[in-house]
């Protein structure tokens, strides 16, 4: 991706934490998910937009010393920092930046492509990469079905904080819009997948339950406090200041941001 096209600044002084907070959510589900693909020994990958770096070393250790991995990042200070010999890290701009067509067993990406204006161009360009037989794995946010649901059908304790959060939710989803994100583009991951000729589709739909005062609510939290200048916007600074001291109450509870995980596998023609 592309800095101007990113919300969130990769130079703020606590996006580590924050990255952090997201992979403690959601990293055990995208390995589920790898895994059962059959991620093995001696396999090519590229994980795209890598972050911190998380999946990018589980891979690593997946694929062992005859495998590779590539993780490529518009900020790769994070990644600089991982130490497996059959590592590659990339600085690389996944909208313009050239791949290797043909090369990998496996792309990934998560929270990446809701991000970029273009992302239907980049999917095109990503499944070019795909060797015949491997396999694509987009991971994005969803968030229709929550911001469509009434407060008190949505799961928050106690009751009375449920309208907040689905108004923090939406002002996040309101402040990411404006910058060009999707946050519906999840949902419709196993249909851009199909449109680009995979095969062997599959999907699967990941909220977590979060509670306040742990790691889970720190990644809400703090990509609260980095938006906050255009989540104010949305919000007044009394419900700003009340969401963030509900993320550190243990007494506090919800369900997180939905992510939706899609993989299929490219034709072997002929």
């Amino acid at each position: 991706m592309t800095r101007s096209e990113y919300a969130f600044d990769p130079a703020w002084a606590k996006e580590r934490e924050r990255l952090a907070a997201m992979e403690h959510t959601f990293d055990e589900g995208s390995i589920r998910n790898l895994a059962a693909i059959g991620v093995a020994e001696g396999w090519h990958c590229l994980e795209v937009g890598a972050g911190s770096g998380t999946i990018a070393s589980w891979l690593c250790s997946r694929v062992g010393p005859t495998g590779r991995v590539v993780a490529t990042d518009v900020d790769t200070r994070f990644l600089e920092r991982i130490d497996h010999p059959n590592l590659e890290v990339r600085l690389h701009d996944v909208t313009s930046d050239p791949l290797e067509e043909g090369r990998y067993d496996l792309v990934h990406a998560r929270a990446v492509l809701e991000h970029l204006p273009a992302r239907d161009d980049v999917v095109a360009r990503l499944v070019q990469t795909v060797k015949p037989g491997g396999w694509l794995a987009l991971e994005d946010f969803d968030l229709t079905p929550v911001l469509e649901s009434a407060a008190d059908a949505w799961f928050a304790r106690p009751e009375e904080g449920r309208e907040l959060v689905l108004k923090v939710f939406r002002a996040i989803r309101d402040a990411l819009t404006s910058a060009g994100a999707d946050l519906g583009y999840g949902g419709r991951l196993p249909d851009v997948l199909a449109r680009h000729g995979l095969v062997d589709i599959d999907a699967e739909l990941q909220s977590r339950l979060v509670r306040g005062g742990t790691v889970r609510a720190d990644y809400s939290r703090l990509t609260i406090e980095l938006l906050r200048p255009v989540l104010a916007e949305h919000l007044d600074d009394a419900e700003l200041e009340e969401s963030i001291r509900r993320h550190h109450d243990p007494d506090t509870s919800w369900m997180s941001l939905p992510i939706v995980a899609a993989w299929g596998r490219r034709p072997v023609l002929g």
